[in-house]
């Protein structure tokens, strides 16, 4: 090997020797980097457990109580005494202001609406005609119910409140009959109208209807009510299509009908009626809801879009 080879080749070695140890640098320095990375999610995930979760976080200012159901909201359990829940109130007390100028006795409410819950103040923003109701609720919440509708004359259906003081107050699911209870009202009419009997009040009916599994967890009464759970009280119910004509005659023929209806006139959300008869090219309606709308005549054209099923009835 002359000189001159000797001389690259310690030069090839030296060169090779600074590349290996560039190399090294370079895979220590990346060591270097991911681990700080992962230190750096790791007091990021702390520091944010912490924050979710301290006094000032989200977590704990969340209200405990309230109910995901709107018409549930303020009822705790199923006894006639029911408690207020949170605050949830609130939302209600501007509705409440602006019908004072109209219903001044609203004002005694508004100043003591903490002793009561939150959905009596939604029945009575919606319809000012229970405001008597919601007014003696805290003197009357805890009054056993009437066992009786009073006189009843066999073959005429009566008209039977939802929020009237002898049964409204009575216990539904965990919510209460004024509030969820229009499908045992509607039933409790139509039974007490066909069979003479006078003991099928509306929380009667709802007891019933809470005991043998008609009461949906949303507090919503299912259609078999109409159906197989009508038959527990001495009629049965049949369904009838939407046909004006067929509605017409089973009228005339002394069967009244139940309607489930969604939003329009009657409700927001979902309710039940009775027709009761058909005179001057118009239905007469049982609103469990409402005195002044069951005082109108309806017509097929009106009703027809806020159907959404229908039974008539005969008795057992």
């Amino acid at each position: 090997m002359n000189q001159k080879t000797a001389h690259l080749t310690q030069r090839e070695k030296k060169l090779r020797h600074q590349k290996a140890m560039r190399l090294k640098k370079i895979r220590r320095i990346k060591r270097i980097i991911k681990t700080g990375s992962v230190c750096l999610v790791i007091v990021f995930a702390v520091c944010l457990f912490r924050n979710i979760t301290s006094p000032e976080g989200k977590a704990e200012n969340k209200p405990a109580a309230i109910s995901a159901n709107v018409e549930d909201a303020g009822f705790q359990n199923t006894s006639s005494s029911v408690s207020v829940v949170g605050n949830v109130q609130g939302e209600y007390v501007d509705d409440l202001k602006a019908m004072v100028s109209d219903y001044p006795e609203i004002s005694s409410l508004i100043e003591h609406y903490k002793e009561y819950p939150e959905p009596l103040f939604k029945i009575l923003t919606k319809n000012p005609e229970t405001l008597n109701f919601v007014l003696d609720y805290p003197s009357k919440k805890d009054t056993p119910a009437a066992t009786t509708i009073g006189p009843v004359t066999k073959g005429t259906i009566p008209l039977l409140l939802q929020w009237d003081e002898r049964w409204g107050y009575a216990p539904y699911g965990s919510s209460m009959v004024a509030v969820s209870g229009c499908g045992p009202t509607c039933i409790a009419m139509v039974a007490s109208g066909l069979t003479g009997r006078d003991d099928l009040t509306p929380a009667a009916v709802a007891a019933y209807s809470e005991e043998n599994g008609y009461l949906t967890q949303s507090l919503d009464t299912s259609w078999d009510l109409m159906t197989s759970g009508a038959e527990g009280l001495g009629i049965t119910g049949t369904m009838l299509g939407l046909d004006e004509n067929a509605m017409i005659n089973t009228l005339n023929n002394g069967y009244p009908i139940i309607c489930s209806v969604g939003p329009g006139d009657f409700t927001s959300n979902g309710h039940f009626i009775v027709l009761t008869g058909y005179e001057d090219g118009g239905f007469t309606v049982n609103d469990p809801n409402s005195k002044i709308r069951s005082s109108k005549t309806w017509s097929f054209d009106r009703l027809k879009d806020q159907i959404s099923n229908m039974w008539y009835y005969t008795e057992l």
